[in-house]
């Protein structure tokens, strides 16, 4: 009996993680692009490689809001806020939403929903740190913004990184 229930719970959590999957993997082939203007740090780690913690202005402007309110608990929550986008589909802060269930037809045009993790007092937007390969570093020194691809609900995630002029930063080829 105790086989059988194993085999049933194993194959309930493989059904999950493929949804989980498909999920993402439709969210990277049809979510929005979004710009997000980013202040990175460059850190290393051993055994991860090369990586840069990535920080956001925004992050800093949703903690800002939510400090205005009261009854926020400071470790753990999770919400949406709005930006606007402009020609070029960068973010700018509007507003925090205090309720999760706000319609996307109540965004104005050129709005977007974008969803924040409230972690051990600190806002995390959908990545906060970007791995590239070793020796890179030097290229992506110069990045200014974070692409996401966003779901109308606001789930994003993080794709790759780009210049000042919005062009994808291309790591050169190690010899």
């Amino acid at each position: 009996m105790m086989p059988k229930i194993a085999l049933i719970v194993g194959v309930i959590i493989l059904l999950l993680i493929n949804l989980s999957i498909m999920n993402k993997e439709k969210l990277l082939a049809e979510g929005e692009i979004v710009y997000i203007d980013m202040a990175p740090l460059d850190p290393r780690s051993l055994m991860q490689g090369d990586y840069m913690v990535l920080r956001f202005p925004l992050a800093s402007q949703v903690m800002a809001e939510l400090d205005q309110t009261d009854g926020t608990d400071r470790e753990l929550a999770n919400g949406r806020f709005v930006v606007s986008l402009d020609k070029n589909r960068v973010a700018t802060f509007q507003r925090v939403v205090p309720d999760i269930f706000e319609n996307t037809q109540d965004l104005k045009e050129n709005e977007a929903f974008l969803r924040y993790r409230l972690r051990k007092g600190q806002v995390r937007l959908g990545g906060h740190a970007f791995f590239f390969e070793e020796g890179t570093d030097g290229d992506y020194q110069k990045a200014r913004y974070a692409q996401f691809r966003v779901a109308e609900d606001g789930e994003m995630i993080l794709v790759d990184l780009y210049d000042e002029s919005l062009n994808k930063i291309q790591p050169a080829l190690k010899k």
